[in-house]
C-alpha cells in the first residue's frame, strides 16, 4: 500500500469513528482511491461540489483497519 493509500484510509477510519459514513476527498485523490476501491477496501461515489468525489469504507475495509480495542486519546487513562 502506498503512503498515500494509507493516509486516505487513516482519515476514513477517523470520520467512521466520528460517525461519518463517507468522507469527500478532491478529484485529484481519484487514482489512490479507485486503487482501494479496486482492492475492496473503500467505495467511492460522486461528490456533491464539482471537482470533489466521496469515499467510505466498506465493511471488509472497516474489519482491516478499525481495531475493536481503540480507545480515544481524550479516554485514555494516562496518569
Amino acid at each position: 500500500m502506498t503512503p498515500t493509500q494509507e493516509l486516505a484510509m487513516e482519515v476514513l477510519v477517523a470520520r467512521k469513528r466520528l460517525g461519518e459514513g463517507v468522507w469527500t476527498f478532491k478529484s485529484y485523490h481519484e487514482r489512490t482511491l479507485r486503487e482501494l476501491e479496486t482492492k475492496g477496501l473503500v467505495y467511492v461515489m460522486h461528490g456533491i461540489v464539482q471537482g470533489t468525489l466521496r469515499a467510505g469504507l466498506t465493511d471488509e475495509g472497516a474489519r482491516l483497519f478499525m481495531s475493536s480495542d481503540y480507545v480515544p486519546p481524550i479516554l485514555r487513562d494516562e496518569n
